[in-house]
């Protein structure tokens, strides 16, 4: 459920940048971000609350709410802001000769 969410704040903020190029190396970090994100999210969660039942799709607890709403935000954008000047995507042999 959050990946697209990641998939669409890492494209607006690559194609705010510079463009296409640079909006699919964002949209991947995007997607990284959230699935992150979502991994962390589930280890806090039922570390921090136990009884808030964090495994259904809306939690009952407002604190269990809003750090899922936290850790995406937070991880989405820093993983996105790096991959727009860190990762670069090749085709296998472009960079090299022959």
């Amino acid at each position: 459920m959050w990946l697209p969410a990641g998939l669409c704040g890492g494209l607006a903020l690559g194609l705010g940048l510079d463009g296409w190029r640079r909006g699919l190396r964002t949209a991947l970090g995007g997607v990284l971000g959230a699935a992150a994100a979502v991994a962390a999210y589930e280890i806090v969660a039922a570390l921090a609350f136990p009884t808030a039942k964090t495994a259904h799709p809306v939690s009952i607890a407002v604190g269990a709410r809003l750090l899922a709403y936290l850790s995406v935000a937070l991880l989405v954008s820093v993983v996105a802001a790096w991959s727009a000047s860190n990762l670069t995507l090749s085709r296998p042999g472009a960079d090299g000769p022959g």
